[in-house]
C-alpha cells in the first residue's frame, strides 16, 4: 500500500493505516471491472476519509518544507 512508502517519512502516517483499508476496495474496483455495492453513507464515509487523507498530508508536506500544489488539467 501507498502508506507503507509514506511511514519511512513520518510514522504519523501510520496513524491513517486504517482509513487506507477501508479505501482499498475502491481503487480495486475502478482498476478492476467488478461489481461493488455502495450505499450513499458508503459514499460519504469515502469522500469524508479522504479528504482527511488529503489534508492531513498536505499538513505533513508543509512540515517538512514542501509546498503542495494543486494543478488541473
Amino acid at each position: 500500500m501507498l502508506i507503507d512508502d509514506c511511514v519511512p517519512y513520518s510514522e504519523d502516517f501510520d496513524n491513517l493505516r486504517d482509513i487506507c483499508i477501508n479505501l482499498s476496495p475502491y481503487i480495486t474496483a475502478a482498476r478492476y471491472p467488478v461489481d461493488i455495492d455502495i450505499t450513499e453513507y458508503d459514499m460519504k464515509q469515502a469522500i469524508k476519509d479522504a479528504t482527511q487523507i488529503l489534508e492531513f498530508t498536505k499538513a505533513k508536506l508543509k512540515e517538512l518544507g514542501y509546498e503542495y500544489s494543486h494543478q488541473s488539467s
